[in-house]
């Protein structure tokens, strides 16, 4: 089975300054798709909007969108 996973970003601090630079939600979401052995692919939302992605989640059995509000301030 296969899986696309479109990251839309959040901005938890978190994510920040790790390498690279995916939330740990992602990872986690990821990793329990290869435990189940399913073929997984990623994708920033940047990357959907810039190419010729927007008919690939055809091709998959899951797909999964993660995304979060923007909360305005700062961090650091």
């Amino acid at each position: 089975m296969k899986a696309l996973i479109i990251d839309g970003y959040t901005d938890e601090p978190a994510a920040f300054g790790v390498p690279p630079y995916i939330s740990p939600r992602i990872r986690a979401l990821a990793g329990a798709f290869l435990l189940k052995r399913f073929e997984t692919d990623y994708l920033t939302i940047d990357q959907v909007r810039s190419g010729n992605h927007w008919n690939r989640p055809n091709d998959y059995d899951f797909l999964l969108v993660f995304g979060g509000v923007t909360t305005s301030g700062r961090y650091l």
